[in-house]
């Protein structure tokens, strides 16, 4: 059984190959960035090394004002901060490849090259059917769903005062890179997780996180109909009896999986491999996976030893899916997802830093370094039959 935090300790075959996808796109900029300093100045990548043990922002400041002494002051400027932005970029894709998120264990990443991408996956088609001799064989149809996911931007700005960097003892600059690449990671997080449980009124620092644009209801219960109605697309346990987390709710929401068809009344194939939790159910959810017995029964009668639900008796969600907690899955929230299918990462832009010019603007009448950080992607849903919701209210009890 596989129990997935943030500590990162734990990593699925998905999660490995959402990383590799991610950490390509995230070196490409990086490696540009800091190839067109080093071609420009004549030196070696070690020199941007901010990280490293021996760095000095102090040796670091004369060094490249060095290379420049033959240039004017406001050159000299323009030069040591093209140097300092390629160093901080360093950094930061250092400190945000390596801050560990969960939802790509329940999520598929995929790369895009413009500003929309269209998903049309087609649901299943018809089964055979039986043929008399003579006559034509019927013609069976299937239907697709046809989405859009539209990239948006994403970004902050930060400035570093030039005293601060002429002054700096404390390591100042690295570690506010530091927390420009840590914050960059936690909102994708964040973001991902109020989507997929469909939490509002959600926001981060002020940044509201939005619903789905793709299903406007992206859970519904039997008595809804399910999302394609006449009980198609049920994926979420009734919402007027909703509960906090138990072996009754993950056993119904395992039938419900089991049970699924899609908007033409045909059975899908969804097989949930992990139970993503709130904080407030981690060591709960370890306790229904990981006994050996029957762990919701409390009587202490001996009649019943060993029979279906009695005590001693097996437990029949044993090792059943993996657990998935984070921080940012709404309280007592709980779902089993069949992961890498139904709700897809699409990243455009890589995460990097783009330095505001030194010697013009704002930055130079307040004698700051300024950089933007920035970031194009999306997230949603393309088919939330995949995820089956067990606490549509978040119910506490």
């Amino acid at each position: 059984m596989k129990f997935i935090d943030d500590s990162g300790i734990q990593k699925t075959k998905l999660q490995e190959s959402n990383r590799k996808n991610f950490v390509a796109a995230q070196q490409k900029v990086t490696k540009q960035i800091t190839k067109e300093a080093c071609d420009q100045h004549g030196i070696t990548e070690s020199v941007l090394d901010f990280s490293g043990p021996d760095f000095s922002i102090k040796k670091f400041r004369e060094g490249a004002y060095s290379l420049t002494r033959s240039l004017r002051e406001a050159n000299s400027e323009l030069q040591f901060g093209q140097l300092l932005r390629a160093g901080v970029q360093n950094i930061f894709n250092d400190i945000y490849q390596s801050v560990e998120v969960t939802y790509d264990a329940a999520v598929r990443e995929a790369g895009s090259n413009k500003r929309q991408e269209f998903y049309a996956p087609l649901e299943r088609a018809g089964f055979p059917k039986r043929v008399e001799r003579g006559a034509p064989f019927p013609e069976t149809s299937f239907k697709g769903l046809d989405l859009e996911l539209i990239n948006l931007k994403w970004g902050v700005m930060l400035a570093i005062e030039k005293e601060l960097i002429d002054d700096d003892m404390t390591g100042q600059i690295v570690q506010r890179a530091q927390q420009l690449a840590e914050n960059a990671r936690i909102f994708e997080n964040a973001y991902v997780w109020t989507r997929m449980f469909n939490k509002s009124g959600v926001s981060l620092d002020g940044e509201p996180l939005p619903l789905s644009s793709t299903y406007a209801t992206p859970y519904a219960d039997a008595t809804a109909g399910g999302i394609h109605g006449s009980g198609r697309g049920v994926n979420s346990l009734a919402t007027a009896s909703s509960a906090r987390l138990s072996q009754s709710s993950i056993q119904a929401g395992w039938i419900l999986a089991k049970k699924m068809l899609d908007q033409s009344g045909r059975p899908m194939a969804v097989l949930p491999s992990i139970l993503a939790v709130s904080p407030q159910d981690i060591f709960f959810a370890e306790t229904l996976m990981g006994s050996d017995y029957n762990p919701s029964k409390a009587s202490t009668a001996t009649g019943d030893d060993g029979k279906v639900s009695g005590n001693m008796s097996i437990n029949p969600i044993k090792q059943l899916v993996g657990i998935v907690a984070d921080r940012f899955i709404a309280d007592y929230g709980a779902m089993l997802i069949d992961a890498g299918k139904g709700f897809v990462f699409q990243r455009r832009d890589a995460t990097e830093l783009v330095q505001e010019n030194p010697t013009s603007g704002p930055a130079f009448s307040q004698e700051v370094f300024r950089y933007k950080e920035r970031a194009r992607w999306e997230a949603d849903f393309i088919d939330p039959k995949f995820m089956i919701n067990l606490n549509p209210t978040f119910a506490s009890t």
